[in-house]
């Protein structure tokens, strides 16, 4: 299932939601998310993960590319909603150390 995505803005900051299955095949179309997202400006970004199905080392990399992008300019990057399955490689990973992580 290939990865997509939306945008919303609202008062609290901008929130993505991906669908979908987060390879390495998605690779070019999460960089046109990062590229929208740092268009955007925004002070706070929650990424909405409840839709994933797969997640793999090129997807966390590419979470931490975001990231970095938005350190950069200031905002703020909030992993939302993790389907167990993808709780459980974010725990293993570490990725507490680099995001705060809502369930």
């Amino acid at each position: 299932m290939s990865l997509t995505h939306s945008l919303h803005s609202d008062a609290r900051g901008l929130t993505v939601t991906l669908t979908g299955d987060f390879t390495f095949a998605e690779n070019r179309v999460f960089r046109r998310v990062v590229d929208e997202v740092t268009t955007a400006k925004p002070h706070a970004v929650f990424v909405d993960l409840s839709g994933l199905r797969l997640l793999d080392s090129a997807g966390l990399s590419m979470l931490v590319l975001l990231r970095d992008r938005l350190v950069k300019s200031g905002a703020h990057i909030t992993l939302c909603r993790p389907p167990a399955q993808i709780e459980r490689i974010l725990d293993v990973v570490d990725f507490k150390k680099l995001f705060t992580i809502l369930p």
